[in-house]
């Protein structure tokens, strides 16, 4: 520990502000032996402070692991616009939704009679995209609120974090769990093949050699 005050102090660093619960941890024990701390914590110098605007720390939602992860923000725009049609794609987690196959016989059907087949065939693969289209929006955007109205809830739990409530966090995020995987893999599909060839493995980007 002395060390590590005195690496803080050799590079002027100091904790900075945050908002809201400062615990980061707890052992998540259901009886009178719970405990909860503040382990982690963000630091910078006076330097990179005085170049910054709005800086805050804000303690987020452990949905997984017993430390609560800290997020600190700033000031920064964004002027990335993207627009334009986008090339279908049918995406992995779709067939995880029990309506994905009813969405897909349904714009199969819309065919118009008496066409060519091949006409036919490209009037059901057309109705069944859109089809996919509509439906992905609207779900997306529901599972999108469902998501941040666990991770509300997580958070107000989390705040009142105690022996009493342990097995309801517990619950909450199993539920959650579930939710963000679904997200991972549909991130997952966007970083195509290189990410299922390589996964995470950025080992010859951050090896350094100890020489």
């Amino acid at each position: 520990m002395n060390n590590f005050r005195n690496a803080l102090e050799r590079g002027g660093l100091s904790n900075l502000s945050w908002k809201g619960d400062k615990f980061t941890w707890s052992n998540r024990h259901g009886d009178d032996t719970f405990t909860k701390e503040r382990l982690d914590r963000m630091v910078a110098n006076k330097a990179w402070i005085e170049t910054q605007k709005e800086v805050r720390v804000e303690v987020l939602v452990a949905r997984s692991s017993d430390h609560r992860p800290v997020l600190l923000s700033f000031s920064h725009t964004n002027n990335l616009d993207f627009k334009g049609s986008r090339p279908f794609k049918y995406k992995a987690w779709w067939a995880f939704e029990i309506d994905c196959e009813r969405v897909v016989k349904e714009g199969w059907k819309q065919s118009s009679r008496g066409r060519e087949p091949f006409e036919k065939l490209k009037g059901s693969i057309r109705s069944c995209t859109e089809g996919l289209r509509r439906w992905s929006r609207a779900l997306t955007r529901n599972k999108t609120h469902e998501i941040v109205a666990k991770t509300k809830l997580l958070k107000n739990l989390q705040k009142e974090e105690g022996s009493h409530n342990i097995q309801e966090i517990r619950e909450v995020q199993k539920e959650l769990d579930s939710l963000l995987d679904q997200e991972d893999l549909k991130w997952k599909q966007r970083a195509k093949r290189n990410w299922y060839k390589h996964g995470d493995r950025n080992t010859k980007f951050f090896h350094v050699c100890d020489n």
